[in-house]
Formats: structure tokens, sequence, C-alpha cells
């Protein structure tokens, strides 16, 4: 396990080591921080879905127009930082395949294992082509990874904040003679 963690470093290491590394980096956060946006956004949905239901509650026409209003403008810039964590989440994983990948055939090249490969006739077809998907493949899923887990970690948390909050009276049952209180039941 070790072993394949170390791999799984280096492999990782020369991707981010690469021409305009710090620049991936920043790029990274940006798309971490677009993402970790998504949940605010989300957050903002379920005030607003409050705020709406009051205005309708209340039969406040006024306010429920100005609700639809707010709930468009959520969405507008909810859809823009949607299209530029793509867009920059894109443009990170084809700045680091290049630098893997140049890395990587750099590396298999130095070796001189082309000769290996003609002389041995082991059926590999364009070595080139399977270095540059693995590590197209590599990326893609490391990328991919990290953003869901990081946004997941950050929407749990806000999510047991809003059910906790949510909740503030005890749910109170009566089964079978025994009475119960669930506090914050939601939750």
């Amino acid at each position: 396990m070790l072993r394949v963690l170390g791999q799984f470093w280096r492999l990782l290491a020369l991707a981010v080591k690469g021409p305009g590394g710090k620049l991936g980096l920043v790029l990274f956060a940006l798309v971490v921080a677009l993402n970790l946006g998504g949940v605010y956004a989300t957050l903002r949905i379920i005030a607003w879905t409050k705020d709406f239901y009051s205005a309708l509650e209340a039969v406040d026409a006024t306010a429920a127009l100005t609700q639809i209003g707010i709930f468009g403008i959520i969405v507008a810039l909810n859809t823009a930082r949607a299209l530029s964590a793509q867009y920059l989440n894109k443009l990170l994983l084809i700045r680091w395949r290049r630098s893997l990948t140049e890395a990587v055939r750099d590396r298999w090249l130095s070796g001189k294992a082309y000769w290996h490969l003609a002389n041995g006739g082991s059926g590999v077809d364009n070595p080139d082509q399977r270095i540059a998907e693995d590590c197209r493949l590599f990326l893609t899923g490391v990328l991919s990874e990290a953003m869901d887990l990081i946004t997941n970690i950050v929407a749990i948390f806000s999510y047991v904040i809003v059910l906790w909050n949510l909740s503030s009276f005890a749910l109170s049952l009566g089964l079978v003679g025994l009475d119960l209180e669930i506090p914050r039941y939601m939750l």
C-alpha cells in the first residue's frame, strides 16, 4: 500500500513540478474555491426556499416576486460559477497532463526502452500513445476524486449545521406506551 501511495505521489509531483507548475496550483485552488461556491449556492437556495414560502404563506405578492428575482440571480451566478469551474478544471488538466506526459515520455526514452519493444516482440503498439492515455486517465481521476472529496466534506459539515439549526425543538413521540423525545431530530 505504501509503495502504491509513493508511486501516486511521484506521478503527481511530476505533473505539478513541470513548467508552469505554480500556475497549476493556483488553478487548482481556484477550481476548489469555485466548487465550494457550489456548496454556498446550495445553502443560499435553502435559505431562499424558506423566504419564498414564507412570502407565499403571508400572501405577500411583492415579496414573492422579489424572491423569484433573487432565485434567478442565484441560478445565473451558480451557472456562471459551474461553467468557470469546468473551464478552469479542463485548463488545469491540460496543463498537468502535458507536464506529466513529457516527464514520463522523457524517462521512457532515456532508458532506450523502445529497443526492447522492437527486439522482444512484446506486441505493444504505440507506447507513446499509451503513455499519453495513462497520464490522462491518472490526472482525470485524481482531479475528479480530489474535487469530490473536498467539496463533499465541506458540504456535509454545512448541511449538518443547517439541519442542527432547523431542528431547534425536540420531536415527541408516543410509542407502545413510551414517551420518546428526540432532540435535534432533523439531524
